[in-house]
């Protein structure tokens, strides 16, 4: 049960993201927002208003969109974007097929002791409510807000910086287990056997799962790799890559081999190969997952192969819980495919019992079989349509930009966005940061091809340092 502090940080969330934009740049405020929120605010603690019940993420929406709003510079650049007119359409389109959802699940479902309702006009409204909060507002903001050079910068320090912070937290949990989370908002957010580790712990802080937050620490680890590639410093006067290494080590510190695997592999992309190359590969990643639904039914996908790679490289355990995740998926799967346009709907309508239990006997670990399931194929290729756009539409835009390095920066950046969208066929969405960095990149991308980066003549390129980035240029 959350205590007073945690319904207190939730509430005054939207306060402190205006005291951001007061305070901050816009780019910098709205980063504030959505990544403060993720590090920081209480996980299942709701304030429950109609259609959407307000949780983290809502309030970091709704704190960001109004600072956005009451700021001039950043309402400018709003309007500039013409928002609803760019790759958030399929956000719309999505929006749209809740409404198929519900259409087409007008039963009740009976499934001996568990009885699902069926679903309403209503409950579309209310999923389109969530999508506003959960997709819209930060793809948008996203997109309105980073369009230049240093903004490109600004972003992936700012993951560094974010990591930097989180590795005391983390420290303290690998040595006494999670328990932050319990100490200062005073529940547990996850099951406790889920953090246990090979006789450690796989710490969580304030995050939602340990999976998040060891994906957005390999994500940290990439960004220091990009602005090592761009020749741009991080935070504290240091050197992109020494961070990356020491955040590499608090990685594997933290026992999660999907995200470890994640940091090596694309790291090794970003390492080896050149931008186009780099685009070549994201290309290949991207037809993987638009693929993988059609691959696992097929059975063309060599899941039997891979978790015998598992089992001889990373022992049983961990091989019989990727085993456990592909059988689950293969069910679901099935199930889905009795209503392959618009899905199941919620309230657990996707999911398999028994006639004798109401709890299910499937689980669904990654968000695409859960969107695919609840959604349909409707919700599955508008959701990774989403995602996907901003690295197809810098294939298409890479020959316009302006330097080697901008070419970094907007390939490097796109990596880590191919890595959050590939974790999401194993696991779930922990977070809309994911979603905001798309729409980011998709603005810079933009931004940064059309020529709108250059500044006219006699203008300085060098901006005036943040207070919480080093003013210096270190070589390399």
């Amino acid at each position: 049960m959350p205590n007073a502090l945690a319904f207190l940080a939730i509430l005054v969330w939207p306060v402190i993201c205006l005291a951001a934009f007061a305070r901050f740049k816009p780019t910098i405020a709205v980063l504030i927002a959505f990544m403060g929120s993720m590090l920081f605010l209480p996980e299942k603690t709701e304030l429950v208003v109609p259609f959407q019940p307000l949780g983290k993420q809502e309030v970091a929406a709704i704190g960001a969109l109004l600072g956005v709003l009451l700021v001039g510079a950043a309402r400018r650049k709003l309007i500039a974007a013409k928002p609803l007119r760019g790759a958030e359409l399929w956000i719309l389109v999505m929006m749209v097929g809740a409404f198929g959802t519900s259409m087409v699940n007008k039963e009740p479902l009976n499934h001996g002791v568990a009885f699902l309702p069926p679903l309403s006009t209503w409950e579309a409204v209310s999923v389109g409510v969530g999508d506003v909060y959960t997709y819209l507002i930060p793809f948008v903001l996203g997109r309105a807000l980073f369009t230049t050079r240093e903004d490109a910068k600004t972003l992936l320090k700012a993951i560094q910086l974010g990591a930097i912070v989180y590795v005391p937290f983390i420290f303290i949990e690998i040595l006494l287990s999670p328990q932050m989370h319990n100490w200062v908002y005073g529940f547990a957010q996850h099951d406790f056997i889920q953090t246990v580790r090979d006789g450690g712990y796989r710490p969580m802080v304030f995050m939602n799962h340990g999976l998040g937050l060891t994906l957005f620490l390999a994500a940290a680890v990439l960004a220091g790799l990009v602005l090592t590639l761009a020749k741009t410093p991080t935070v504290f006067r240091l050197r992109g890559r020494h961070v990356a290494v020491a955040l590499l080590i608090v990685l594997l510190a933290c026992k999660s081999v999907g995200a470890a695997i994640f940091a090596f592999l694309f790291g090794g992309v970003l390492h080896f190969f050149a931008p186009k190359w780099q685009l070549r590969v994201l290309m290949a990643f991207s037809l993987l997952v638009f693929l993988y639904p059609v691959s696992r039914a097929t059975e063309v996908f060599p899941h039997k192969e891979l978790i015998k790679v598992f089992k001889d490289t990373f022992g049983t355990e961990r091989a019989a819980s990727m085993e456990y995740r592909f059988t689950n998926e293969a069910k679901l799967s099935e199930h889905a495919s009795k209503k392959v346009l618009y899905g199941w709907g919620r309230f657990r309508r996707n999911m398999l019992f028994a006639s004798w239990s109401e709890n299910p006997t499937s689980v669904g670990d990654g968000y695409w079989i859960n969107v695919y399931g609840i959604r349909g194929a409707v919700g599955f290729v508008t959701f990774f349509a989403l995602l996907l756009t901003p690295i197809f539409a810098l294939r298409k835009r890479l020959k316009f930009l302006a330097s080697a390095q901008d070419r970094s920066l907007l390939v490097g950046s796109a990596c880590i966005l191919m890595m959050f969208t590939v974790d999401l066929l194993p696991n779930g969405l922990f977070t809309n940061f994911s979603i905001f960095f798309a729409g980011a990149l998709m603005g810079l991308v933009r931004g940064m091809s059309d020529g709108s980066d250059v500044p006219p003549p006699g203008v300085p390129t060098q901006v005036p340092p943040q207070p919480w980035m080093s003013p210096h240029q270190p070589r390399g």
